[in-house]
């Protein structure tokens, strides 16, 4: 330590202030000092020249009291405070040192020694203090720098699994593992449909760190009041929260055993690619033995990886598609077109040639829509325009219309419709376009001689609408994949392999089933429809 110590003596009472000087020029080192009669004045000194130390009056004419601390080390954090007081009152020395001080002298009652002791001590406790909050900044970097190299790590890892797969809800299987419990406590991907419909991917960590994987679907016309991944959804806008609680937990929907992750940090993060919101992303961090980062950050960063490769998926399946059906489907009606035009010169050809012309051409129109709609539903964009449907009518409509089909067929109809069916809420044109796909689909697999039926139950609930054919069954290990938008079986007339996988999807927006199965004299394909509750 120096011989000369300098010290700001902030002191109203010059008689305390001579004192004060006399006792410093006795001391074991020589003080330094200078002497301001108001706050304010030592304030600014402090402001613009360095001190070893301020000595400090309590009671002055700009200041009162423990203030007087305050407001001096706000200005100076680095420059130790020793207190003058009058009074020997333990209670101020105690509100006063946890204002900022490091130690309070009562006057009238210390030496040189006692003044040379405090003003030692209190820079001791300074330094020492300096060294500690140097100590906790350098871990905190260490820390910080260890969690960003951790996050970095974790997301180049989370890329390469994001490619491991073209399916969506393989690649986020995949990256779920990899996040828990190794990255978080929680993982959950709400990907977005129609209707609000959404596809949840997620993993929690349990209690003791295994890892719990699940999928479900979710209605978002459900979604209870402030759901966080509905806020996502709607406004492209993260949301935070430092500490998960029971009511967080819930809007989330969370199961009930995942109430020891209840403390954590947790963040939900839209996934935009290309300008559209595809669904969202919660990340639930950190384990207790996990060194701690910024969930929020790391959640944005994975949700924009995440939407991008699960566009680029959709836009792979729907170039796949496209490729497939022009390569496989489109060519035969067209073919078709082709094989029947006239040459130039030629007459108009007759009208049976005209028919089979447009015939292919209707099919064309038919397949390319199948197409426009399984691009929608992959965007998201597929929209129910509900409205009162009479069932009955509407099934009685399609069926007028397959019967020339059937007949030129050599196909046999049967239907029954019952009498006063219930109406449903539904949309009528998409609902037209699922009884053609399922009336078409039940066609091809019908022989000449065969037959075809329509039947209809209604239940409390639902209503059941049947098509069953008999003829040729679908084999055992292919009916489960009928409405799969890449199957094709090998025996039946071509079609764009989309249109039963559209009908599947109309149904379940309206809320309902479909299925097939096969029976002893051909299959069998239904769905359901909610009854309407007036």
């Amino acid at each position: 330590m120096s011989d000369e110590v300098t010290a700001l003596l902030i002191e109203n009472n010059p008689a305390d202030a001579l004192l004060l000087e006399g006792l410093a020029s006795g001391g074991r080192f020589r003080l330094k000092i200078l002497h301001v009669e108001r706050l304010q004045d030592g304030l600014a000194h402090l402001r613009h020249s360095s001190f070893d130390v301020v000595l400090l009056d309590l009671s002055l004419p700009d200041a009162q009291g423990v203030e007087t601390v305050a407001q001096t080390y706000a200005t100076r954090r680095d420059v130790p405070i020793v207190i003058l007081t009058g009074l020997d009152d333990e209670q101020v020395a105690i509100q006063a040192m946890h204002a900022g001080a490091q130690d309070y002298l009562v006057k009238g009652q210390f030496d040189h020694h006692l003044l040379a002791r405090a003003i030692l001590y209190a820079r001791e406790r300074k330094r020492a203090e300096a060294a500690q909050q140097r100590l906790v900044r350098e871990q905190s970097a260490r820390a910080s720098a260890e969690a960003a190299e951790r996050n970095a790590r974790f997301l180049a890892d989370a890329s390469r699994a994001l490619v491991s797969s073209l399916e969506p809800d393989e690649m986020l299987a995949n990256l779920a593992k990899l996040t828990v419990p190794g990255m978080a406590d929680g993982f959950l991907v709400d990907l977005g449909g129609h209707e609000g419909k959404l596809r949840r991917v997620a993993a929690l960590a349990t209690a003791s760190g295994a890892r719990v994987p699940w999928q479900e679907d979710l209605d978002m016309a459900t979604a209870l009041a402030g759901d966080p991944v509905a806020h996502a959804l709607r406004s492209g806008e993260s949301i935070d929260f430092p500490a998960l609680s029971q009511d967080v937990a819930t809007r989330l929907r969370l199961p009930p055993e995942s109430s020891h992750l209840l403390g954590r940090t947790a963040s939900v993060a839209p996934m935009i690619a290309r300008g559209r919101t595809l669904g969202a992303l919660t990340l639930i961090a950190w384990s207790g033995d996990q060194p701690r980062g910024n969930a929020s950050l790391l959640a944005a960063e994975l949700a924009g990886r995440v939407a991008l490769a699960v566009d680029n998926a959709r836009l792979y399946h729907a170039r796949e598609l496209l490729l497939e059906v022009v390569s496989r489907d489109l060519h035969v009606p067209l073919a078709t077109i082709m094989a029947h035009l006239p040459s130039p010169g030629d007459q108009l050809p007759p009208r049976s040639q005209l028919e089979t012309m447009a015939r292919a051409a209707s099919q064309m129109t038919y397949m390319v829509e199948d197409l426009l709609d399984m691009g929608r539903l992959e965007r998201g964009a597929f929209v129910l325009e509900r409205g009162p449907v009479d069932v009955g009518a509407l099934l009685h409509e399609v069926a007028k219309s397959f019967h020339p089909v059937a007949e030129r067929r050599g196909v046999q109809l049967e239907v029954s419709v019952p009498p006063g069916l219930p109406q449903v809420s539904a949309d009528q044109r998409r609902l037209t376009q699922v009884l053609w796909s399922l009336w078409g689909s039940g066609l091809r697999f019908t022989p000449s001689g065969g037959r075809l039926g329509l039947s209809v139950e209604t239940g409390d609930d639902e209503l059941r609408v049947e098509i069953a054919n008999e003829g040729r069954s679908i084999p055992d290990g292919q009916i489960h994949r009928l409405f799969d938008r890449r199957w094709q079986d090998e025996n039946a007339e071509p079609g764009t392999g989309v249109g039963l996988a559209v009908a599947r999807s109309i149904i379940e927006a309206h809320g309902g089933r479909i299925g097939a199965q096969q029976t002893a004299t051909g299959n069998r394909i239904f769905f359901t429809l909610p009854r309407s509750r007036r």
